[in-house]
């Protein structure tokens, strides 16, 4: 039984070797081909669908479905050309849809389906960014910051900065809860653009900022001074940044490593022409560790300008402000000065300061559409000490205590008690003295305002002590503003030298270049002083040429600073009158105060080319 089993089976394989291989069938056409454009898109965005339908006619209708929730929905039909190919174009709404492409039954042929197909469709990231400025010193950061939204937060962001050849990535960041980003870079001597770049995620698409241009300098150190005193103005006429600046970013730059850098000024912006200096402070801050402190008058800075303003000195800088004025108790004072220290400039070993003294305040309209000058004096120790003085106790009497609280003393160092301050009326002033002389030799001396109205017009006082010879008659003044009350005052002082011998002439700013009632001009005219007037003109300068009344020796006097020939200038706010005297000074400084005051006589004359109209 077993055998013929075994038999059976032997003869089963045998005749299924020997049995022919049956033909395999040809495949069958694909019914439908199908193909996407991009399976990845931004909303808005249109994919392309083509494809061809093997066992369809040409002429067919097709159509175009997209899965809605449970259900085939037909968006659009067409015909098939005669090579049974096909073509749609659809933009998907944001997220996952399926599509198809479908010849429906009909007219006894067969439904024609081709496999569905996804489509991503990512939203569009919208990145904005912005930069803390766009002209800078070469060595000084710059905060980049912005949004990148939708988003999520933790999605990376790019920082990118354009090379000859690419955009090179420099540093990636991840999105804050609120989708905000933060970089910072430091760009070189040259002009840089930067972009944010978010990469495309499984939330969204990729999205890119505009590009954001930063013009890089360097810090250009000024070289050292041949004189000790230099006049820098500038020329509203130039479209381009003001010569007064470029002067002081010079300066600025020269200062030597821990030096100490102080302000003072009535106004101050964050603007295209001041930032060039402020990015000079910043700059020697960060690279040289100089010590920057800002005094201003709080009044002017108000929201939103002065958070602006606070915000950025705070990246390099310590802020003291007053309010209605440092020393003055009254309504009608403010902190008026505008002056710059440095304790130690790179020029020579050891303590090497420097002063520079103006009209200008530091705002692109000051700088750019005033004609304006200021003063540098270098190497006068005792003149620079004194508005340190100066400084110190202004900063005291805007803080806590005031200025019964100061203790004279500069940067650390104990004054005299003739530096301490003490009320009378409205004011404090110093209990020992007035006018302060600079070095011995120098000619210089300064008077702080305010002062008390019973010490008389230090101006006035001043001119009383001048006549004039046919040989040294020269006194010409150019002013940005006289009172009512004081102006009629230091008209007649200038009257009463005119009639001893003195050729006086005077300019006065005006706001516009039209006929207007300018305050002073007629008290001035009265008094046979020719008068003129100069449209944006902040200058607040005497030059004179005469004689000493008692010995009749020559005078070539120069002043200047921050001063007004107003009530307020004197009696009220914190400002400087400078004089310089070459008969009280030797050597060198003798000649440079000659040098300084032919260079404002002829400052004057150019002014005098541009006068318009007085009332």
């Amino acid at each position: 039984m077993i055998v013929r089993l075994l038999a059976g089976c032997l003869m089963l394989t045998l005749f299924q070797a020997l049995r022919p291989e049956p033909v395999a069938a040809a495949p069958r056409p694909t019914a439908v081909a199908v193909r996407l454009s991009s399976s990845s898109v931004v909303v808005g965005q249109a994919v392309r669908v083509t494809g061809t339908m093997a066992l369809a006619a040409g002429g067919d209708v097709v159509q175009l479905q997209r899965y809605d929730r449970r259900a085939w929905r037909t968006l659009t039909s067409s015909r098939l050309s005669r090579s049974r190919s096909f073509t749609f174009t659809v933009k998907p709404s944001l997220g996952s849809t399926s599509y198809r492409v479908v010849r429906p039954l009909g007219g006894g042929r067969p439904q024609l389906t081709s496999p569905s197909m996804k489509v991503l469709a990512k939203p569009k990231i919208v990145v904005r960014a912005q930069q803390s400025a766009r002209s800078i010193i070469a060595g000084q950061d710059v905060s980049i910051q912005g949004t990148a939204s939708p988003g999520r937060a933790g999605d990376v962001v790019k920082m990118q900065r354009q090379d000859p050849d690419t955009w090179r990535t420099l540093a990636f960041a991840k999105l804050s809860a609120s989708r905000t980003f933060s970089f910072t870079v430091r760009p070189r001597s040259r002009t840089v653009r930067y972009r944010v770049v978010r990469p495309e995620t499984s939330t969204g698409a990729s999205g890119t900022s505009p590009a954001l241009t930063v013009a890089t300098t360097a810090c250009p150190a000024m070289p050292k001074p041949t004189r000790t005193m230099l006049g820098w103005a500038n020329d509203p006429t130039a479209a381009r940044t003001s010569t007064m600046t470029t002067n002081l970013r010079g300066l600025v730059c020269s200062a030597a490593p821990k030096a100490t850098v102080r302000v003072a000024l009535f106004l101050l912006a964050s603007d295209e022409e001041s930032e060039v200096l402020l990015g000079a402070l910043e700059a020697v801050n960060h690279d040289r560790g100089v010590r920057v402190e800002v005094l201003l008058e709080d009044m002017p800075y108000t929201a939103p300008i002065g958070r602006r303003i606070r915000e950025r000195l705070a990246q390099f800088a310590t802020l003291r402000t007053c309010t209605k004025g440092c020393r003055s108790l009254s309504v009608e004072a403010t902190m008026h000065d505008k002056f710059v220290t440095v304790s130690d400039m790179s020029w020579a070993p050891g303590a090497d300061p420097v002063l520079w003294t103006s009209s200008a305040n530091w705002t692109w309209r000051q700088l750019r559409q005033y004609w304006q000058t200021g003063v540098l004096i270098y190497g006068d120790r005792k003149l620079t000490r004194e508005f340190d003085a100066r400084f110190e106790s202004m900063t005291a009497c805007g803080q806590a205590g005031g200025c019964g609280a100061w203790e004279p003393s500069v940067f650390g160092r104990p004054l005299p008690d003739a530096y301490r301050l003490v009320q009378t009326g409205d004011n404090w002033t110093d209990a020992g003295f007035g006018w302060l002389s600079g070095d011995a030799g120098s000619g210089t001396r300064v008077l702080f305002s305010p002062v008390q109205p019973k010490t008389g017009d230090p101006v006035v006082t001043q001119l009383k002590r001048y006549a004039c010879t046919p040989e040294h008659r020269t006194v010409r003044l150019g002013v940005f503003a006289m009172s009512a009350y004081r102006g009629p005052v230091i008209a007649k002082a200038l009257g009463q030298l005119r009639e001893r011998g003195c050729d006086v002439r005077a300019l006065i700013s005006t706001p516009q270049p039209v006929v207007v009632k300018q305050k002073g001009v007629a008290e001035l005219r009265a008094q046979g002083v020719a008068t003129s007037c100069v449209v944006l003109m902040h200058d607040k300068f005497v030059y004179l040429d005469v004689v000493d009344r008692v010995t009749g020796e020559p005078r070539r006097v120069l002043w200047t600073g921050s001063q007004n020939f107003t009530g307020t200038g004197i009696y009220a706010n914190d400002d400087t009158m400078i004089t310089m005297e070459a008969e009280l000074a030797t050597g060198q400084r003798a000649a440079d105060i000659r040098s300084l005051g032919s260079w404002y006589l002829s400052w004057w004359g150019a002014l005098a080319q541009r006068t318009v109209p007085c009332s």
